[in-house]
């Protein structure tokens, strides 16, 4: 996730308090927008989106894999 700019903090926030919406092959998407006013890649962004994709199983959630889009 370090690759993508995203902290362990922020996927759990995302899953916690993000838009929630149905994804391919049964998974389920948590979409949510951060403030970050900083640089990123040599650039400058204000927000930062992280979008986690998950299996939800009975007892726990399997993050499967982790986006983050910058603007």
């Amino acid at each position: 996730m370090e690759e993508r700019g995203v902290r362990e903090e922020g996927v759990s926030r995302a899953i916690r308090e993000g838009q929630r919406a149905p994804a391919q092959r049964d998974l389920v998407s948590y979409r949510l927008n951060l403030e970050l006013r900083r640089e990123w890649g040599g650039r400058y962004y204000d927000t930062q989106q992280i979008e986690v994709i998950v299996a939800e199983e009975s007892e726990r959630v399997v993050v499967v894999t982790v986006y983050a889009f910058y603007f």
